[in-house]
């Protein structure tokens, strides 16, 4: 059996074919197709999350970013001191793009689709959350407030930033320090630990469930719609990539249902 993540070769040559084929508008077309699709993505972000990861590995940070960006949720801050680990075995001193490829490739393009902000320092991301308008700094911990206690008010709501650290150190007492609320996850069996990714799911699912049940999501404003839309689009006239069959197969059906209207308003 194939090994899932990588795209087969039919898969590969369909991409190209859409990239190539000689119908009116051609690449332009797919282009445009796949700009107003990930425009339309961006213009449902949620402006009221945001999450920060404090000297987290890369392959957790990837995993974290999936369901991050799955869950609609713009940007995630890096947070790697000088101090810890040779910044986490050298992840936190390669260059920003070396970096964001690295991402990309680990989370199967997730990552290009987020806005990414890396930090050397703890009170550098803070001062940048709080300048934000973020105003609730949320951390887990054992003793916090249940993930799933109701409100009134509901502490879920409002401008919340979402902190984790690593597995092995957990948030330093500076980034604990900061939060101004503390939310468990509660946990039943013997272990009584959580991956990162795992845990970090778990608290952005709940946040997003409890928002969109209040009808509470604050949208993203225009200044910052435009400032993702510069960042993430890819430049004129180039499409965006693609990382598995279905989506490669739904474009090329999107792409040919455009071409027959088109075809038709012609004639």
């Amino acid at each position: 059996r194939r090994p899932t993540g990588r795209p087969s070769m039919a898969t590969a040559a369909l991409g190209v074919l859409l990239w190539l084929w000689p119908w009116p508008g051609g690449p332009s077309l797919v282009a445009t197709l796949s700009a107003d699709r990930l425009r339309s993505v961006l213009a449902g972000r949620r402006g009221g999350m945001t999450i920060a990861l404090e000297n987290v590995r890369k392959e957790n940070v990837a995993l974290v970013a999936r369901t991050a960006e799955i869950l609609g949720i713009p940007r995630i801050h890096l947070i790697y001191t000088n101090d810890f680990d040779a910044h986490l075995r050298g992840f936190g001193m390669l260059s920003e793009r070396t970096r964001a490829a690295q991402l990309s490739r680990i989370s199967r393009s997730a990552t290009d689709w987020l806005s990414i902000r890396t930090h050397d320092s703890v009170a550098e991301c803070v001062a940048e959350l709080r300048g934000s308008g973020f105003s609730t700094l949320v951390a887990t911990a054992p003793s916090g407030t249940s993930l799933y206690e109701e409100g009134p008010p509901d502490w879920a709501a409002g401008r919340l930033a979402l902190l984790f650290g690593s597995e092995g150190h957990g948030l330093s007492d500076e980034l604990f320090a900061a939060a101004d609320l503390r939310v468990a996850v509660p946990q039943f069996g013997m272990t009584q630990s959580f991956n990162v990714a795992a845990s970090s799911a778990i608290v952005m699912s709940e946040i997003v469930r409890r928002r969109d049940a209040a009808a509470a999501e604050i949208p993203l404003d225009r200044d910052e719609l435009s400032r993702l839309e510069a960042e993430l689009l890819p430049a004129a006239g180039l499409p965006i990539r693609y990382h598995n069959k279905a989506t490669v197969k739904a474009e090329a059906r999107q792409y040919k249902r455009t071409f027959k209207a088109q075809a038709a308003a012609d004639e």
